[in-house]
């Protein structure tokens, strides 16, 4: 739901939990958390302590079982799960000139934004490939570029360095300072040791999250 929030807050969580059946286990409980503007957001925690739920959660592709997600009005959203699966029977090309329009983009417009992004995630040959037949990493970058599609002012990405080689890792984390600098939000998993992109908070999680570092203003 869209709704009141101050200036730079771009999505909000409130008092959510969440469980995938009505009797099954809670995934997380109690969970009060915001993001803003220009700021990117690192998840840490072990597997099964939520990350990927929170983060469905905040992009809107789940919805909370209690309490409530708010957003800024009219918000456009890039989100590129940890897997994509069973992948559509499309080539790469097709799915994300579909994604493109769904972004808004005109036909050319869209060409030139698939292309550009390809070219910096060195993917441009993986265009013309069926979706199904590509390994983890090149798929990958076809649903990392789908989610930067249309300069969201909220991205989602859980594990996107994950099958990356180092170059195009180093681009990505190049892309997304690109990103903030321009006002947009990012919330990210990343379970790597190395610190990059730099984060202007982490949230360490295990069934609620708990913050540190600083926000940006």
């Amino acid at each position: 739901m869209s709704g009141s929030l101050p200036a730079a807050a771009v999505v909000e969580l409130l008092g959510v939990s969440a469980r995938y059946s009505w009797d099954g286990p809670w995934v997380l409980r109690d969970v009060d958390v915001r993001v803003a503007a220009c700021s990117l957001v690192r998840l840490r925690g072990p597997n099964g302590s939520g990350k990927s739920t929170l983060l469905r959660l905040l992009a809107g592709a789940t919805l909370p079982t209690r309490g409530r997600r708010t957003t800024a009005r009219a918000l456009a959203v890039g989100y590129a799960p940890d897997h994509l699966a069973p992948p559509p029977p499309f080539s790469a090309s097709d799915f994300l000139r579909h994604h493109a329009r769904l972004r808004g983009c005109s036909r050319s417009d869209g060409e030139i934004r698939v292309r550009a992004l390809a070219d910096r995630l060195a993917a441009t040959g993986l265009l013309s490939e069926r979706l199904h037949a590509l390994s983890s990493g090149s798929l990958r970058k076809v649903v990392l570029i789908q989610a930067l599609l249309g300069n969201p002012r909220l991205l989602v990405l859980d594990e996107p360095f994950n099958g990356l080689d180092r170059a195009a890792q180093d681009e990505l984390v190049e892309i997304l300072d690109e990103r903030r600098a321009a006002g947009a939000a990012i919330v990210l998993s990343d379970h790597r040791a190395i610190d990059a992109p730099i984060a202007d908070v982490t949230w360490q999680l295990d069934g609620r999250p708990s913050a540190s570092g600083s926000r940006c203003a």
